[in-house]
């Protein structure tokens, strides 16, 4: 591996960069192999469930007749590399019902890195964005489509 001074850095602020010649395909092996698995460096095999999306389905009636007014709604968790897909169940759609099922996705399937939601008044609450901040979770908004 050789070291070079970066073209563009100042006198006085000598920056050091990596040099790997394009001839020196042992030099480029040794960089992957250092930063990918000595690093922990995320990778490709390290994506999965690592951008999810999420929605919510509902209010779902669980029964036809008009006496048992008993409603549902499903939380949807996909995972856009593997297209891995995880539902809850939830009995009403709240912020705090939300942050339980994504609590109990996150608990069973591990945490995923970013997440994408549409502006539902649940996903854009003040306790979801906590929840997520509080875990080092990226959270991103669609924007709204005609």
């Amino acid at each position: 591996m050789l070291l070079c001074r970066r073209w563009d850095a100042p006198e006085k602020e000598v920056e050091w960069i990596v040099y790997i010649p394009a001839n020196r395909r042992d030099l480029q092996l040794e960089i992957v192999h250092k930063f990918h698995h000595m690093f922990l460096h995320p990778g490709i095999g390290r994506t999965v469930w690592g951008i999810v999306g999420l929605d919510v389905w509902g209010p779902i009636r669980l029964s036809s007749n008009d006496e048992n007014d008993e409603k549902v709604w499903v939380l949807t968790c996909s995972d856009y590399i593997s297209h891995f897909l995880v539902t809850k169940v939830l009995t009403g759609c709240s912020a705090d019902d939300i942050v339980t099922g994504v609590a109990e996705i996150i608990a069973e399937n591990g945490l995923f890195r970013v997440c994408l939601t549409d502006q539902a008044q649940y996903f854009v609450s003040k306790r979801f964005r906590e929840y997520l901040a509080g875990r080092s979770v990226i959270h991103c908004v669609t924007t709204l489509s005609n």
